[in-house]
């Protein structure tokens, strides 16, 4: 992972952590950290944030057929889903 890929991501948290679900979602979309299993389990939680459910699962169940095991993507996409 590059230092602008984690610069992006530390924005990603920055968001939520405001509570910008919105722009969230907008940077959780751009091209250089989309397909990123931990922005695409931000974008779960954004997503359900909005009461965007059918756009969560959507996504969620992308990470789940990428079979990702990372703890930290797992337990972000739980915290989406409980939502």
């Amino acid at each position: 992972m590059s230092a602008q890929q984690n610069r992006k991501i530390e924005r990603l948290y920055a968001l939520l952590d405001a509570h910008n679900y919105r722009e969230a979602i907008k940077q959780c979309l751009e091209k250089d950290v989309a397909d990123m299993p931990i922005v695409k389990a931000l974008l779960v939680f954004a997503y359900a944030a909005t009461r965007q459910p059918v756009d969560a699962l959507t996504v969620a169940r992308s990470v789940i057929a990428d079979k990702c095991r990372e703890d930290s993507v797992l337990a972000t996409l739980s915290q989406g889903l409980r939502m």
